[in-house]
């Protein structure tokens, strides 16, 4: 019976220490920046936790921690996704969590969220994180049409980051919002003389090309940035939109 009850005590104080070492490693991953964002060390991390608490206490352990820690690149959570299947058991977890919270797991898996997490460098001017809540701050604002708060937050931003590619794509967007192309096409523009095969801004700035050839507004504008990766608008198609929108523009300067 004491050996029993000495077994017991045993087990009960393993699994305390397996709890304490799993959100202490995994807070670890999460501080550590440019961990956070090595999807290897999240593969070694989830492989580690399911085998001591399988995958369904690991699954819900994690979307625990992920309540107030979810700023993450698109490749970890489609990662987590396959090894939890959290997009295919989305009903099964709104039983458990928040069908707002689940909602917006879901949209990272689903690639909403297209902040480039690669792209930040090592000693910013500031939090990785308030950056990161800054710039989606601007582009819901952007997308609700609350101008004068999309500007302060990317102003806030640019104190941390100045020089991120999808910062200066927002602003080449804020700035097409408030009709100031020009201004616009030197934004985007910029982000495409730093990386040519950048899609986002080559798609942006055929946009703006188009609506300033046009002469209408943004939102006259048929075709949108959704229609375009709805039919897998490549890189060259969209320089082939802007070399001919600005040869409509400047018939003699080709």
């Amino acid at each position: 019976m004491i050996k029993l009850f000495r077994n017991f005590k045993k087990r009960k104080t393993d699994t305390k220490n397996a709890n304490v070492e799993f959100d202490n490693t995994l807070r670890d991953l999460y501080n550590d920046f440019f961990s956070r964002i090595n999807t290897k060390k999240w593969e070694k991390f989830v492989d580690k936790s399911t085998v001591d608490f399988g995958l369904e206490g690991t699954s819900g352990k994690l979307l625990d921690f992920l309540l107030d820690n979810h700023n993450l690149p698109y490749e970890v959570w489609i990662l987590l996704d396959k090894h939890f299947k959290w997009s295919t058991e989305s009903e099964k977890l709104s039983r458990a969590f928040s069908k707002t919270f689940i909602q917006f797991v879901l949209s990272n898996i689903n690639k909403k969220y297209r902040l480039r997490y690669d792209l930040f460098k090592e000693n910013i001017n500031g939090s990785y994180d308030d950056f990161i809540e800054l710039y989606y701050k601007a582009c819901s604002e952007l997308e609700n049409k609350n101008l004068y708060m999309c500007e302060k937050s990317i102003l806030k931003a640019e104190e941390i980051f100045p020089e991120h590619p999808d910062l200066i794509i927002l602003e080449g967007r804020y700035y097409s919002q408030i009709n100031d192309i020009e201004k616009s096409l030197e934004k985007l523009s910029y982000v495409i003389s730093l990386d040519n095969e950048d899609l986002e801004a080559h798609l942006y700035r055929a946009h703006v090309y188009m609506r300033r050839s046009a002469g209408c507004s943004w939102r006259q504008l048929s075709w949108r940035r959704g229609f375009y990766r709805h039919h897998s608008v490549t890189v060259f198609k969209a320089k082939q939109l802007e070399y001919g929108k600005s040869k409509l523009q400047n018939p003699g300067s080709h």
